[in-house]
């Protein structure tokens, strides 16, 4: 295999590790009820973490703890009916997927990646979907919607209507998912 290769295929994993541990970090606090103080003293694979992604998985639990009732409350409105107890490790995951999202201001195609990575290796991989239907739900809506702005102020370039028919308009797709007003700036080259 040669090095380009390699890099390519090892991109693909850079912070897993770290998502790993605060998934299963998380699974130990919540599902099984044991306190967070123990469960990272306990931890071995926690651990043998880098410094960096020690401290990055360990923001990211306290994060998601500390926002739970926000993150859980915004799972249950992109649901018709709970999720069962068999999808615990696809909750945990989206969980995750929504904390980096919404409050570690972490790149979104790394947060869908990796929590739909941790939802098919962590439980039952039919959820696998769900958590990306859902994370990307929430990117879509963004943090205006969810966080509860009163306006949402897009730029354009305005490249025209058979552009926009033809390739598809970002601020269009936002004016017609969007509960709030949308205030819409052409973009001018300085």
């Amino acid at each position: 295999m040669n090095n380009s290769s390699q890099t390519r295929a090892d991109l693909g994993t850079i912070g897993l590790a770290a998502r790993e541990r605060a998934h299963t970090v998380l699974h130990e606090v919540l599902d099984r009820g044991r306190p967070l103080d123990e469960v990272l003293a306990t931890d071995k694979r926690f651990s043998r973490l880098n410094d960096r992604d020690r401290a990055f998985a360990r923001n990211l639990v306290a994060t998601t703890l500390r926002r739970l009732g926000q993150i859980d409350a915004l799972i249950a409105d992109c649901l018709d009916k709970p999720l069962p107890p068999s999808a615990a490790a696809a909750r945990n995951a989206l969980r995750i997927g929504i904390c980096q999202i919404l409050f570690l201001d972490t790149q979104t195609h790394a947060a869908v990646d990796t929590a739909v990575t941790l939802a098919a290796k962590r439980g039952p991989e039919q959820f696998k979907g769900l958590v990306n239907a859902i994370l990307r739900r929430i990117v879509r809506a963004g943090e205006a919607e969810i966080l509860e702005a009163g306006l949402i102020v897009i730029g354009t370039h305005g490249h025209g209507a058979v552009y926009d028919v033809l390739i598809g308009s970002y601020s269009a797709g936002i004016i017609r998912k969007s509960k709030l007003p949308v205030l819409v700036v052409p973009v001018r080259n300085i």
